[in-house]
């Protein structure tokens, strides 16, 4: 006949369970995915998008912005990314593509950009993107006629600018285009639109000022935003040899962007991408008081031609998608590759303490 066991020997021995359990949920978890010594929750799917496209950057000018600035704080922007990688050119019609054949192939995922309309025929890659409520906005600085979105809405394939809130950092061509003001105007219909506070020469606005305004005006909870920065001012700056203001503007664009992640409303599921395209090249110099020429009385060497290497810094979700080195054509896949998977214990135990 079987031994019956008493009341505390049952509460001992399921007490005994529970904590073999714990224990064994507890160990299975502790030794989750790393990223440069930080942990990781991988392959989360992005719900808000911010694509920095900065012509002229290249993976050497990390060292203008560890070496470049004044400010000890800003040596320390690029801790805010968790991967950095190499995007390399790619097109069927030259080795190194003009700038904005570049751009737009890192927009629609294509190799086969020759600077004309049809280009323009592809998908940008924000129309793959499933919601309910989407909303894109592009801001173009320092862009001109060959450069701007804005010109080519003549072409057949306008999808690029479709549906999309286009604001130039530009003066208004004539009193009938449409304006915007970072300081006390929040468009929200879909169009081109000229910052009023910009002349002929300069702006009265900063970059600073203009990129607050997208990040706390269109990133709007239960809507998914895909915010396109294209910014052609520091490639400009690189070719006027103007190093010093270069490397501060370059410092004050990642300062801007890095806002994002302090936001009281913090979009869910964001993704941060900054990748250069036709990159310009510096010889950087190799003792203090050359580095000192460079930086004050702009004496450095500029390569002749753009670098076949472009920089892809990326924070958020899916951003170990952008560590390693790839082809720029390739941008777009890794935006969109997420592997299903079931969410491990302590991933719902993460999810408790995250919006």
């Amino acid at each position: 006949m079987a031994k019956k066991h008493s009341e505390a020997d049952v509460n001992y021995r399921v007490q005994t369970y529970l904590q073999y359990v714990i224990i064994f949920l507890i160990t299975s978890c502790s030794s989750g995915t790393f990223i440069n010594t930080k942990p990781r929750r991988m392959s989360q799917k992005p719900s808000n998008i911010i694509f920095a496209q900065v012509a002229g950057l290249g993976v050497t000018h990390l060292g203008a912005l560890r070496f470049g600035v004044t400010n000890d704080q800003d040596a320390d922007l690029l801790k805010s990314f968790t991967c950095s990688g190499v995007s390399f050119p790619q097109s069927f019609f030259a080795i190194r593509p003009p700038v904005m054949q570049s751009m737009n192939a890192q927009l629609t995922g294509s190799k086969s950009m020759d600077g004309s309309c049809n280009d323009y025929e592809l998908m940008p890659f924000w129309d793959r993107v499933q919601a309910k409520q989407k909303k894109v906005v592009i801001l173009e600085i320092g862009a001109n006629r060959k450069t701007s979105l804005e010109n080519k809405v003549d072409c057949s394939g306008n999808s690029f600018t479709s549906e999309t809130v286009l604001l130039k950092m530009s003066s208004p061509p004539s009193s009938a285009n449409d304006t915007f003001n970072s300081k006390n105007q929040v468009v929200k219909k879909s169009g081109v639109y000229f910052d009023e506070n910009c002349g002929i020469k300069s702006c009265r606005s900063t970059v600073e000022e203009n990129i607050r305004y997208v990040l706390e005006n269109y990133f709007l909870k239960n809507q998914n935003t895909v915010f396109v920065l294209r910014d052609f001012k520091y490639k400009r700056l690189i070719e006027d040899r103007r190093y010093k203001q270069a490397f501060v503007y370059l410092a004050t664009l990642m300062k801007s962007l890095s806002l994002s992640g302090k936001m009281s409303n913090r979009p869910q599921n964001l993704m941060t991408l900054v990748v250069g395209a036709n990159s310009r090249e510096i010889e950087f110099p190799n003792s203090p008081r050359s580095w000192s020429n460079l930086i004050n009385k702009n004496k450095g060497r500029l390569f002749t031609y753009s670098g076949m290497q472009n920089l892809v810094l990326s924070a958020g979700s899916s951003s170990e998608n952008f560590c390693g080195t790839f082809f720029e054509s390739e941008i777009v896949e890794k935006m969109f590759f997420h592997v299903n998977r079931k969410q491990s214990f302590q991933d719902i135990f993460d999810g408790l303490f995250q919006w």
